[in-house]
């Protein structure tokens, strides 16, 4: 049952509608980034105290922020503790209300960043005879030059300023100061989904870190300092990692507005909409409904106006938009509707749901489970998904988040019994839509964790494991996968379902490495295999999916001590590679290199594997940061952005970019020599091909190039790998040349990967799994040699294709 099929029929519309479920769940998802720090829980993105006191109840939670004064003592009124009122305030009639009320004073703490505050407050506080509790608030905007980030909230900013008004208030009659605030609106209100802001908000992370403990020493000489309180919903995950402050503010990410779609560091999901009725169908593709016109506070922009999710397709008129009485809407679905019938919204901001609804009956709790309620994996229903790049988006009907086998089990066999569709999705880090939901999205992030067997390095993983989390999580045991690729941002399923593979002729890919696992068939049977044990003949079949046959809960891999990597990256040329290509193939243990398209010049990076008790001499942080992020990352967006302004430019850029690389060396664990961070965005195609036919290849793309004068500004990255036995590895029963091409996301693609596919394809490519390609199953089937089989176990496995999406038909045939 969505959540889109509550009954609200009795209630008088607009109506707030809430899933009390993944309420708990975004409660619990941002409890679980701030610990050990705790949450205060800021209130005037609820406003609804049942919510409010539902959410005090969780462990790790301790504390209101609250928005006014007044709201402080009425909510001390109805039993509530712990209240810090967020901002300075000039209401004497709610001030005196607190000053008059015993239990107000010992647990409401009023905000004060000027002596002016501290005199009003210690007026009232006189006159009743009494004392009151004051905080600072301290300006934690980033400022570099006459740029400024982040709120304008106060004129107290370096320990110097906090010092001069806590001595104030130490000097004034009835007031004492316990406690501080910082607030990094630039960071915890700023979306992430640009390299350009996440550049800023790490950047004013680092300033911030380092001036906020030094205004905390400073303060600690005139008081205890009972509260320390900082970040927000958007810096909840990094706010707490110095230390200093004692309790997180949250708020909107308990509802998870629009807003915070722009979050990748995230895990919350939609938990609130308001449904208003339609009133007038003035023509069959326009159906308007009541209000709407919640707009939320901030630059007024599209980002602040709520958004129709349900039914789908439907759209403002661009020259009348979000009404306060009525507001038309348009698009596909709107013939299906008729007066009476309800349509949902998004709010862009959490407060202004609550802040719109005034009467009792306007909030109601949507069911928190599935329509036969045996589990109670509720998600995010009708909010778009979209992949890494932004290439593939859908909106599924229904997304769910299984925190057991079970769960998976009782989804599946729903789904089948109804003629549904599932679809598993790890990080999203696919370009292909191989993942794209049809139906309902299964996201496995709460399946996490590992279990280690010493005696054999083997490594039960839970298939929502990321690879960054997962290489830590070895570490602690001594242990390291035996090959990575650059990136570690995929689940461990999604990486071993698409033929992950890293670098080095002595290692396979992913799959290689899987030697068991768990899925969840489309029967709704659990099917486990393992070479030692029960299935063993189905390793090689199971190993490489393509989330074809199942919803993998498990993988079973064969791990190694953890080791080492001495890297060596330095400039060279294509033509050099080749010619020298054999030996270091058999000399390197991990090699590949990126080729500047325009130009012959590569970079070339040598790993060689050194045991794990081997001295390490990683780059330092400084320069890491330099070079990995803001030269490969900023700046690298920066010149693709100009690329895509002035295609003549690229050549001479790619040239340029080429001739000022140096040369460096260094060491670290194997993790951290592997992968490194990619901000900017890009479309990537993949293709495994024979060793020899590598430089025909890569020679034909150069021709094609300067022939064509194609504007390539993303190097070309060059990789081999071991060849295996799995079914469906790119990697089968052939040692293989993996060539990637890639473009800026805002750059046109389609000639240049159009031409690399033609040219691969004459040569017995196969295609990376999730990465672009239009190869189909006719032809996939004469480079695959067990590409029957498979299709023959999905029948088996899948007989009603609840697996199923176009990707796959594509691929293996409808």
């Amino acid at each position: 049952m969505s959540v889109f099929d509550t009954p609200l029929r009795p209630i008088r519309a607009p109506t707030a509608v809430l899933d009390r479920a993944a309420f708990t769940r975004n409660l619990t998802a941002l409890r679980d980034v701030a610990t050990p720090v705790p949450l205060r829980i800021a209130t005037k993105s609820i406003r609804v105290r049942a919510l409010i006191e539902e959410a005090l109840r969780h462990d790790g939670v301790s504390g209101l922020l609250a928005y006014s004064v007044a709201e402080a003592r009425w909510l001390v009124s109805h039993g509530l503790r712990d209240v810090l009122v967020a901002y300075p305030s000039a209401d004497v009639v709610a001030m005196r209300a607190i000053a008059d009320d015993e239990e107000a004073r010992a647990t409401v703490t009023l905000m004060v960043d000027s002596p002016e505050h501290v005199a009003m407050i210690a007026r009232v506080a006189t006159q009743a005879g009494v004392v009151l509790r004051v905080a600072i608030d301290v300006d934690m905007t980033f400022k570099v030059g006459p740029f400024t980030a982040g709120a304008h909230r106060s004129d107290v900013r370096t320990p110097e300023d906090a010092v001069s008004l806590a001595q104030c208030i130490e000097r004034t009659p009835g007031v004492e100061l316990v406690g501080c605030m910082f607030y990094e609106a630039q960071i915890a209100g700023v979306p992430d989904s640009t390299p350009g802001h996440r550049l800023m908000k790490w950047a004013s992370m680092r300033e911030i870190e380092g001036r906020r403990r030094a205004v905390v020493d400073a303060l600690q000489a005139y008081s205890d300092l009972e509260i320390i309180n900082g970040g927000g919903t958007g810096s909840a995950h990094i706010s707490g990692r110095d230390g200093v402050l004692g309790d997180i503010a949250v708020g909107s990410g308990l509802f998870a507005p629009r807003l915070f779609d722009g979050y990748r560091a995230l895990r919350t999901e939609p938990a609130c909409w308001f449904v208003s009725p339609v009133v007038r169908k003035p023509d069959p593709q326009t159906a308007v409904t009541y209000s709407g016109g919640y707009i939320g506070s901030g630059p007024p922009s599209r980002s602040r106006v709520p958004v129709p999710v349900h039914p789908r397709g439907l759209k403002y008129y661009g020259q009348l938009g979000a009404g306060e009485v009525q507001s038309p809407l348009h698009g596909a679905s709107a013939r299906g509707l008729s007066i009476g019938d309800h349509v949902w919204f998004r709010h862009s901001k959490a407060g202004r749901c609550a802040s719109g609804s005034t009467r009792s009956s306007s909030s109601r709790t949507a069911p928190s489970s599935t329509r036969s309620r045996p589990i109670g994996e509720k998600g995010r229903t009708l909010a778009e998904w979209s992949n890494w790049a932004g290439n593939v988006t859908a909106t599924p009907r229904e997304v769910v988040t299984p925190r057991s086998r079970d769960e998976v089990v009782a989804l599946v066999r729903r789904a089948a019994a109804s003629g549904g569709r599932v679809k598993p999705v790890g990080a999203g880090h696919s370009f292909t839509a191989i993942a794209e939901p049809v139906d309902v999205q299964v996201r496995l992030d709460a399946l996490s964790g590992i279990v280690v067997d010493e005696a054999t390095n083997r490594v039960r993983i839970k298939a929502g494991t990321h690879l960054y989390d997962l290489v830590e999580r070895l570490a602690e045991h001594g242990l390291a996968l035996p090959n990575m690729g650059d990136i570690d941002r995929q689940t461990i399923a999604g990486a071993v379902s698409t033929s992950t593979h890293g670098t080095g002729l002595g290692w396979t890919g992913f799959g290689g490495a899987v030697v068991g696992g768990e899925m969840v068939t489309g029967t709704g049977e659990v099917l486990r295999w393992s070479d030692g044990g029960e299935n063993a003949d189905l390793v090689p079949a199971l190993a490489v999916t393509l989330g074809a046959l199942g919803v993998i809960t498990e993988v079973e891999m064969q791990c190694v001590p953890a080791f080492t990597l001495a890297a060596t990256e330095g400039p060279s040329t294509m033509t050099a590679e080749f010619a020298g290509l054999d030996a270091t193939l058999a000399e390197i243990d991990h090699y590949e290199f990126y080729w500047f398209p325009h130009t012959d010049k590569v970079m070339t990076k040598r790993n060689v594997r050194r045991g794990g008790d081997a001295a390490v001499n990683p780059l330092p942080r400084w320069k890491g940061r330099l070079e990995d992020q803001f030269l490969s990352n900023t700046v690298f967006g920066w010149l693709n952005e100009l690329a895509v302004r002035r295609p003549s430019l690229v050549p001479r850029l790619n040239d340029i970019s080429a001739s000022t690389l140096s040369a460096r060396e260094f060491s670290d664990r194997s993790h951290a020599v592997y992968a490194s961070p990619r901000t900017v965005r890009f479309r990537e195609s993949e293709m495994a091909v024979p060793l020899e036919a590598a430089e025909p290849i890569l020679r034909e793309m150069q021709g094609w190039v300067k022939r064509t004068g194609e504007p390539v500004a993303f190097p070309v990255e060059v990789r081999w790998a071991a060849g295996d036995d799995r079914w469906m590895s790119t990697a089968n029963e052939r040692d293989s040349c993996y060539i990637a091409i890639h473009q800026y996301v805002k750059a046109d693609h389609r000639a240049y990967f159009a031409h690399f596919w033609d040219v691969a394809r004459e040569l017995g490519a196969r295609p990376h799994w999730g990465k672009m390609h239009d190869y189909d199953a006719d032809y996939l089937r004469s480079v695959y040699p067990r590409f029957d089989d498979f299709v023959a176990l999905r029948d088996r496995l899948d007989p009603q294709r609840v697996f199923a999406n176009p990707y796959l038909e594509q691929v293996l045939g409808a």
